[in-house]
């Protein structure tokens, strides 16, 4: 230690004041087969309105996906879906420009290339491809006809492949014979403008018509601006007649292409535009305000129907020669999977793939919505290895409805326990399961729909999360309450079946003629009796175990001494006492000082914290003595003499 040099006041500053930043948000992580979408990517979610723009309105198939996970977005803005579908779906694609292959630098088969208007099969197994794919999953191109030498492992070398434009839509189905797409570049759209700009001062029928007479037959002789475009604008049958809406539709934008690299690109559904966006094939090409406009990134961020692939691997695509195309729908690609049971394997694939992770995508539960039992399984396999977040479960609603008659089964409590005990199987504090299905009302399509009762007590989760503490049961009168919007509930079992249902691991919802649907249980499926049994115990622990490895990361490669032990207890004592305070605790201590770091343990770089908690049970059993005292004796006399 240096000494003192010179006589005075020396100021030592230690801060001690690091708090513990808590975890905010309630977070829900599912997967689910929708009619549209990115497929085998998850999608934050924040609102109804986005669930539909994303993943499409319900239908017959998918509406046991789309309402739970709306009722969750009630309470919540943030709800994680991977969209999933089979591993051999094609979905639809096709090549703008004289390209000879679909995909520049794509995996094919090593028997042949791909010809234009080709489809895209989705895989789920990734795989190194030469172009750096925009898009969530590997996308294997079907062989065609072309003759183009394949490389070993049936790739093909990038000097092989001409530079195009190559469009696709995100998923399969017969919804995306209603995408499509167009492009103009920036010739046609100068020339457009010109015509606008004529149009604006052409008043007279006469005058009209030779306008739109002169533009049509100048095109059409190869000249002025591309026939297929003038054809979507003026109708030779019509008197050649100019329709201005749609000619104001391709001149939307503030400013056009400004360079022959630039282009504008349209989305439609439904023959309607829906996004459109100034875009470049030239991979730093950039707009008036300064912003990157390659096409592939533009659109993989604003459509959640296409994706656009311009160009070869690492090279620019700036030389591609852009034509103009009108509307273009994208015909062809399979149907939707219409079997859900052929998509097990798929759902435990993007489980595992998207929240398998305790470091990727956060939540505080991965939410059961009627998948088959392998996947409900998986569920709870991945919350017990990420230990930071539990599996919200729910019976198979065979257990509950008769799916030829679509009414209640006669004796759900049987099969119900019978399900958990001996197919579901699952002996964890990492999962809970409650026993109902809801019938609701589907505006869409003007049905009734039963749904797993999942996604409300995902609902009431989030509600007592963000207005009590994840401490707090969400069951019973206050937190356990059903929003509105339930037609009727699958089963309403009776007190002694409510009994077996508990004793069974299993989480009773019961439908009372006053208070309404109420969630009447909080357990685990926990086999062994301790706190972790009971829910609130287990999302206290999730809770305390995520804020205090966030903040314990200060102590890498911090010192490890005294005072990095000192600074560290200071600071999770002050945060197990805000949790005391609050109730979730009743008693705690911190250990972390040379008893469980001594010498030896220091000297390996390690440091050892231990918390010892007591958590606050909740009173889920309450039992009321009315006595009836006589005329002799006191109160303190009964109460002494253990009347009560």
């Amino acid at each position: 230690m240096a000494e003192n040099t010179k006589a005075g006041v020396e100021i030592i500053e230690r801060s001690f004041s690091q708090r513990i930043e808590q975890s905010s948000i309630t977070s829900f992580m599912t997967v689910g087969a929708y009619s549209k979408g990115p497929v085998n990517e998850a999608i934050r979610v924040e609102s109804r309105k986005q669930l539909i723009d994303v993943f499409g309105a319900p239908d017959d198939i998918n509406y046991k996906y789309f309402f739970p996970v709306a009722t969750m977005l009630d309470a919540t803005n943030s709800v994680w879906i991977a969209r999933v579908e089979g591993g051999e779906v094609r979905c639809p694609g096709i090549t703008v420009g004289e390209a000879q292959l679909a995909i520049s630098g794509s995996f094919v088969h090593p028997d042949g290339a791909v010809e234009a208007n080709d489809t895209v099969k989705i895989t789920n197994t990734p795989q190194t491809a030469l172009y750096p794919l925009t898009y969530g999953s590997l996308q294997e191109v079907s062989a065609g006809t072309a003759n183009v030498p394949a490389l070993s492992g049936g790739f093909y070398d990038e000097s092989e492949i001409s530079n195009q434009i190559s469009v696709f839509a995100v998923g399969p189905g017969t919804l995306y014979n209603n995408v499509g797409f167009a492009m103009l570049n920036r010739s046609d759209y100068d020339l457009l403008q010109d015509l606008q700009a004529e149009l604006s001062e052409t008043f007279s029928e006469e005058d009209l018509l030779t306008l739109g007479q002169t533009t049509y037959n100048t095109a059409s002789s190869g000249g002025g601006v591309t026939l297929e475009i003038v054809e979507d604008i003026i109708d030779p049958s019509n008197n050649y007649k100019i329709n201005v809406a749609t000619l104001n539709q391709y001149l939307s934008f503030e400013y056009g292409p400004s360079s022959d690299d630039q282009f504008a690109f349209y989305e439609y559904q439904n023959g309607n535009l829906i996004a459109n966006w100034i875009v470049s094939v030239d991979r730093d090409g950039k707009d008036t305000l300064g912003q990157n406009i390659f096409i592939n990134n533009v659109v993989e961020n604003g459509s959640n129907n296409l994706r656009v692939l311009a160009g070869t691997a690492e090279n620019t695509a700036k030389d591609i020669v852009v034509r103009s195309v009108a509307e273009t729908a994208l015909p062809g690609g399979d149907a939707l999977t219409t079997d859900l049971g052929d998509l097990t394997d798929d759902f435990i694939i993007q489980l595992n793939n998207n929240y398998g992770s305790s470091l990727g995508i956060q939540g505080n539960a991965i939410i059961d919505l009627d998948f088959p039992t392998p996947v409900k399984q998986r569920i709870d396999t991945i919350c017990q290895s990420r230990k930071n977040c539990i599996g919200i479960l729910a019976p198979t609603a065979d257990t509950m409805i008769n799916l030829s008659t679509n009414q209640k089964t006669t004796k759900p409590t049987k099969l119900i326990k019978e399900y958990v005990n001996g197919t579901l199987k699952i002996n964890s504090s990492y999962s809970a399961i409650y026993a109902n299905f809801f019938e609701v009302y589907d505006e869409f399509n003007d049905k009734k729909r039963w749904i797993p009762c999942t996604g409300h007590i995902a609902n009431r989760m989030a509600f007592t999360f963000d207005n009590f503490d994840p401490w707090w049961a969400f069951a019973g009168f206050e937190r356990g309450i059903i929003p509105s919007g339930v037609l009727r509930v699958a089963y309403t079992p009776s007190d002694e079946q409510q009994k077996v249902l508990y004793t069974n691991r299993i989480n009773p919802i019961v439908d009372f003629s006053t208070e309404g649907v109420v969630i009447m249980g909080q357990k685990t499926l926990q086999a062994t009796a301790s706190n972790t049994d009971r829910l609130n115990v287990r999302n206290l622990y999730i809770k305390i175990a995520r804020d205090i490895a966030r903040f314990s990361n200060f102590v890498l490669f911090a010192p490890n001494d005294e005072l990095t032990r000192a600074q560290w207890r200071t600071q999770v004592n002050n945060y197990l006492n805000g949790i005391f305070q609050r109730r979730g605790i009743l008693e705690y201590k911190v250990v972390c000082d040379d008893s469980n770091n001594p010498a030896e343990v220091v000297a390996r770089n390690e440091f050892v914290g231990w918390l010892l908690i007591r958590p606050t049970p909740a009173a889920e059993f309450v039992k009321i003595t009315i006595a009836d005292v006589g005329g002799t004796l006191s109160f303190d006399e009964v109460i002494q003499g253990g009347g009560v």
